[in-house]
C-alpha cells in the first residue's frame, strides 16, 4: 500500500467526507471551473440493483474497474455512439451505447444478468448447454485461442439466455435495436431472444470455435410476439462497432416451437426480424390543450422499445429508427401521471405524425415555470449556439438533471422546469475549453417566468513561467546543488539563474480555485524555456498555481479479463504561486514559480462520525491519480464510527459515510469531525433519506494543501 501512495503524489490533495449534498447560500450566482475528463461514468449492478465491485469496463481500448459501490469512470473519445462493455465473472457481459461530448462525463448505468449455466467439457466430447429454455450444442473437435493456436482439452463454457419482452431481459440487452445486414444496410431489429456464450481454457484463456466448426443454437419461440415467421436472421453483437451484425439464419421448428440455427464463432447471438426504419413525431398536452414539456415518451412493440424525453417547451417529441409495418404503442408519463395509450403503424423510410397529442390529465401551468437566461462573453457580446447543462439540487439534498438547451442567436436559453424541481439551479457549460458552473438558489415561486438575467463568461489569459530553485536539481536523495553549467544525464542544464532547458522528466501544472477542490488545465511547461500561457474564468478570485515534475511508472498485469496496464506518477519537485484573476490578461512571468524539493508529511489524521443511525460507518480510501478509487486505507469491513489514518505521502484521501446494510432504509445525519496537524474541523451533515440502500453515501469535503511539510485545511461543499 505504501509503495502505491509514494507513487501517487499530487501537490494538492483532498480529504472528502461523504455525507449529504449541501445547498449554496445567498442570492447571487457562484461560478466554478474544473477539469472534466471526456468519457463515461455510471454504476454497475445486478438485476436486483445491488452494486457489483471489481467489474471490468472496456471502451475503445481503455480499461477500468468498478469500486466496491459499483461506480466506474472510463475515458473515451467524443462521439455520438460510444460502446461501453461490462464483464464480471458469474455474469453475462453487457454493452451499452451512449453519446459523449468533448470534456464531459456522460452517465450510463449498466445491469448484468447472472450466467444461466456453467459447464466444463473436453473438446473430444463436445457438450450441450441448457440456458433457461434455450440450448447450445457445442461440437466435438478442435477449438482455437485468440491468437489462432489450436486448443484441445478442457473448456469452461458459460451460457445465458434472455428475451427482451421481460423486464430483466430488456435490461440485459446489449446495444440498441439497430443492425447491419449482409448487404451493409442499416435496419431496425425486433428481438425474439438472445444467447451469450463464452468459452475459456482451463487456464482462463479465451477459446472459440475452430475454422469450419459449427455450434447449434436453439431459441424458444417468444410467446409475447404474435408473429411466427418461417425463418429469422441471426445477428452477433460487434462490441467495437456497437451494432448487431447479420450472419446466418434460424428456422422455425413447429414440433418444438423453437428456432434453430448454426453459428461459426461465439459472441452474443440475437434472433431478430428486421425492418426499415421510420420516424414518428407527436406532441404531449395537458387536459386544457396546453403543451406539456418534460414528459417521458415510451414507444414499444413486442421485442422492441425506445424512450425519449420531450425537453421542448412546445411539448413536441420525435422518434428516429422506429420499426415500420408493425403496430407500435405510444404512451407519455410525467411522474405518477400517464396518458392514454395510442397505437400507430409507421411507414418505412417516412415520417408519421400522430393524429392527436398524447394527453396527461393535469394543468401544465400549475406544474411548470419557464426558466430563461442570457450568456455573454467578457465584452458583453451574446454567446450563440452554446450548450448549457441544467440541474437542480433540491432542499432534501437530491440532485435532479433537467435539460441541456442551447442558446439562440441572441445568446438566450429557455426551457420549462417543474415547480417540484426548483432548488439551487446549477447552470453548467464549457466555453473556450473552460467549464463555467453558476449556481442560483431559486425557491418555489408563483412566477410563470424565472429570469436568471445575464450570465457572463469572462476569461483571464495568464502568462507564467517555471524554474528550478537556483543552482539545484532533483536526485534520488532530493535536491542537490550543482555548479553553474552542469549538464545532467537527462539533458537538464543548470545555470546560476536556475536552468536553460528541462530534461526528460515530464511536467504539468494545475490551478486550484478558491471555491472547489478540483484542479484543471494540465499542461507541459518544458517547452519554451519554462514559459507558458493558460486561461481561466475571470472571476475576481484568488487562485493558486501549482507546478510539478515527475517520472512515470507503468505496470502491466495479466488478469482473468486480459492485460490491464496502470500508470502512476512519481513526483519529485513542486511549487506554488498565487494570483488574482481580475483582468483579461495577467503577466506572472516577471517572477517565475520556483520548483523545490517535496517534503513528506508524516502526519496522522483522526476522523469520527456522530450519528443517531446505527446502520452507517466511516471508511477512508485513497484516490488514485487517474481518478479511480484506490485501496481502502481504514474502516473496510467494520462498523467503526471513529478512525485514524496516516497521511505520510501526498495524495487524495476519501472519508466516506457508508451504509452497513444496503437492504435497510437509511437516514444520513450527524456530524463528521477531522483532526489533523493539531487542528479540528467539523461538518454537520444535511439530513437525507435513503430507501433500500440507495444512495449508499453522501458527502461534503475538506481540502488539504501540502507544500514543503506545511498543511492547510478548508471545507468545500460538493454535491455528488
Amino acid at each position: 500500500m505504501k509503495s502505491r501512495l509514494l507513487a501517487l503524489f499530487l501537490a494538492l490533495f483532498m480529504v472528502f467526507a461523504y455525507v449529504g449534498c449541501s445547498k449554496n447560500s445567498g442570492g447571487s450566482s457562484i461560478p466554478s471551473a474544473s477539469t472534466v475528463t471526456t468519457g463515461v461514468t455510471g454504476t454497475v449492478t445486478d438485476m436486483q440493483g445491488n452494486p457489483l465491485s471489481a467489474v471490468t469496463i472496456y471502451s475503445e481500448g481503455n480499461t477500468s474497474l468498478t469500486n466496491k459501490d459499483g461506480l466506474y469512470s472510463i475515458k473515451t473519445s467524443a462521439s455520438k455512439s460510444v460502446s461501453v462493455t461490462a464483464e464480471f465473472d458469474g455474469y453475462a457481459r453487457n454493452t451499452k451505447i451512449i453519446s459523449v461530448t468533448q470534456d464531459t462525463l456522460s452517465k450510463q448505468d449498466i445491469k448484468l444478468a447472472k450466467v444461466d449455466t456453467v459447464t466444463t467439457f473436453n473438446t473430444a466430447n463436445g457438450s450441450t448447454l441448457k440456458a433457461k429454455e434455450a440450448t447450445v450444442l457445442l461440437p466435438v473437435g478442435t477449438y482455437t485461442l485468440d491468437d489462432g493456436t489450436t486448443y484441445t482439452g478442457d473448456i469452461v463454457a458459460k451460457a445465458t439466455y434472455n428475451k427482451v419482452t421481460t423486464v430483466n431481459g430488456n435490461e440485459a440487452y446489449p446495444g440498441e435495436f439497430i443492425g447491419e445486414t449482409t448487404d451493409g444496410d442499416t435496419k431496425v431489429l425486433q428481438s425474439y431472444g438472445f444467447i451469450d456464450v463464452t468459452l475459456q481454457s482451463a487456464s482462463g484463456e479465451n477459446v472459440n470455435l475452430a475454422s469450419g466448426a459449427l455450434a447449434t443454437l436453439t431459441y424458444p419461440k417468444d410467446s409475447n410476439i404474435k408473429e411466427t415467421p418461417e425463418t429469422i436472421p441471426l445477428w452477433y453483437f460487434d462490441t467495437q462497432k456497437g451494432i448487431w451484425i447479420e450472419e446466418g439464419v434460424a428456422t422455425y421448428d413447429a414440433t418444438t416451437n423453437s428456432y434453430v440455427g448454426t453459428v461459426g464463432h461465439f459472441s452474443t447471438w440475437n434472433l431478430d426480424s428486421k425492418f426499415d426504419g421510420a420516424v414518428l413525431k407527436g406532441c404531449v398536452e395537458d387536459a386544457n390543450g396546453i403543451p406539456m414539456p418534460q414528459a417521458d415518451i415510451y414507444l414499444s412493440t413486442a421485442g422492441w422499445n425506445k424512450h425519449v424525453l420531450n425537453n421542448d417547451i412546445s411539448g413536441d417529441f420525435e422518434f428516429i429508427n422506429a420499426p415500420s409495418n408493425i403496430t407500435v404503442s405510444i404512451v407519455a408519463k410525467l411522474d405518477n401521471l400517464r396518458s392514454a395509450e395510442q397505437t400507430a403503424t409507421l411507414l418505412p423510410n417516412q415520417t408519421t405524425n400522430l393524429k392527436n397529442c398524447l394527453v396527461i390529465d393535469a394543468n401544465a401551468s400549475d406544474l411548470f415555470v419557464t426558466l430563461q437566461g442570457k450568456l455573454v462573453n467578457g465584452d458583453g457580446d451574446a454567446i450563440t449556439g452554446q450548450g448549457v447543462s441544467i440541474s437542480s439540487v433540491k432542499d432534501d439534498g437530491t440532485t435532479v438533471y433537467i435539460a441541456n438547451p442551447y442558446t439562440d442567436n441572441k445568446g438566450i436559453f429557455s426551457l420549462a422546469i417543474k415547480q417540484s424541481d426548483l432548488g439551487t439551479l446549477d447552470i453548467n457549460s464549457w466555453y473556450n475549453n473552460i467549464q463555467f458552473d453558476n449556481k442560483f438558489p431559486i425557491s418555489n415561486t408563483t412566477q410563470k417566468i424565472v429570469d436568471l438575467g445575464t450570465i457572463k463568461y469572462a476569461l483571464s489569459t495568464i502568462s507564467a513561467c517555471v524554474t528550478l530553485q537556483k543552482g539545484s536539481v532533483t536526485s534520488e536523495n532530493g535536491v542537490t546543488t550543482l555548479p553553474d553549467g552542469t549538464i545532467l544525464n537527462d539533458g537538464t542544464t543548470i545555470t546560476a539563474n536556475g536552468y536553460t532547458t528541462f530534461g526528460t522528466n515530464e511536467r504539468e501544472f494545475s490551478v486550484n480555485s478558491a471555491y472547489n477542490v478540483n484542479s484543471y488545465n494540465p499542461k507541459d511547461f518544458s517547452a519554451n524555456g519554462g514559459y507558458f500561457t493558460f486561461t481561466i474564468p475571470r472571476d475576481n478570485l484568488t487562485h493558486d498555481l501549482y507546478a510539478h515534475t515527475f517520472t512515470k511508472t507503468t505496470e502491466t498485469k495479466d488478469t482473468q479479463y486480459g492485460k490491464i496496464t496502470t500508470t502512476t506518477k512519481n513526483y519529485n519537485l513542486t511549487g506554488k504561486l498565487s494570483f488574482l484573476a481580475n483582468a483579461s490578461t495577467i503577466d506572472l512571468s516577471k517572477n517565475c514559480l520556483e520548483l523545490s524539493k517535496i517534503t513528506a508529511l508524516n502526519l496522522t489524521a483522526n476522523t469520527s462520525l456522530s450519528s443517531s443511525n446505527s446502520n452507517v460507518h466511516l471508511e477512508v480510501s485513497f484516490l488514485q491519480d487517474n481518478g479511480q478509487w484506490g485501496e481502502v486505507v481504514a474502516g473496510e469491513g467494520s462498523t467503526a464510527k471513529s478512525l485514524s489514518f496516516d497521511i505520510n505521502n501526498n495524495g487524495k484521501y476519501i472519508i466516506k459515510e457508508v451504509v452497513n446494510d444496503y437492504n435497510q432504509n437509511t437516514t444520513f445525519d450527524g456530524t463528521v469531525s477531522l483532526t489533523v496537524n493539531g487542528q479540528t474541523y467539523t461538518i454537520t451533515l444535511p439530513s437525507n433519506s435513503s430507501t433500500g440502500g440507495q444512495p449508499s453515501e453522501w458527502w461534503t469535503a475538506f481540502s488539504i494543501e501540502s507544500y514543503n511539510g506545511s498543511i492547510t485545511v478548508t471545507k468545500v461543499n460538493k454535491a455528488w
